[in-house]
């Protein structure tokens, strides 16, 4: 069975809005993405820089706020794989609805479909601002029930597209692609310590 991948990364200061967003737009060196496949990627929402953050300085409530949500969405490598542009469509329609029903199509600042990558995804920055006008990213992910909530309903808005939500609770520790590739070229006895499972590149901290 193929299942749905539903990440997200807070962010915090324009340092680190800026590297996450040169990240998506290819801006940056991006180690494991294809430098030939990145004219295929699609840029669905142009991120506009200054009124991001007007609108963020609008919202603040504290000096510590989340000021930005990074999130990826996509698929285990077998139904990306297989899937045909018409079903990768339909993920990408109902990925951008779920992020509009849950953020707010008006916080969404930049949408980046990756085709560069091992597997296709889509690459989202949101701000997470309240129907109250203020940064609230705990009204949005709250703490980890929140979060597997969210992963579950988006679950099941693909789920007739032949994909299931991931194993809940998985106790698998996700690293950084780079510290991924380290590792695995390590001597095996290492190798052995510690089981690492790679993921799909995000920016590192700046």
């Amino acid at each position: 069975m193929a299942y749905t991948v539903f990440r997200t990364a807070k962010l915090k200061g324009a340092g680190s809005i800026a590297g996450s967003i040169a990240h998506a737009l290819r801006e940056r060196e991006v180690p494991n993405a294809d430098p030939e496949r990145t004219k295929d990627n699609e840029v669905l929402v142009h991120y506009d820089a200054e009124k991001t953050r007007s609108d963020i300085e609008s919202a603040r409530v504290r000096s510590d706020n989340v000021e930005m949500v990074e999130l990826v969405m996509t698929t285990s490598p077998e139904w990306m794989d297989a899937a045909t542009d018409e079903q990768k469509k339909e993920f990408e329609k109902r990925s951008i609805e779920f992020l509009e029903e849950k953020f707010g199509k008006e916080n969404i600042r930049s949408l980046v479909w990756h085709k560069d990558e091992k597997t296709d995804h889509l690459s989202a920055h949101v701000t997470p601002i309240d129907r109250n006008g203020h940064l609230n990213a705990k009204e949005h992910l709250g703490g980890r029930e929140k979060m597997s909530r969210l992963q579950d309903e988006f679950a099941d808005k693909m789920k007739d597209l032949g994909l299931e939500r991931g194993l809940k609770g998985s106790k698998a520790r996700h690293v950084e692609i780079s510290k991924y590739y380290t590792r695995v070229n390590e001597p095996p006895k290492e190798q052995e310590k510690e089981r690492l499972i790679p993921k799909i590149e995000l920016p590192p901290p700046t």
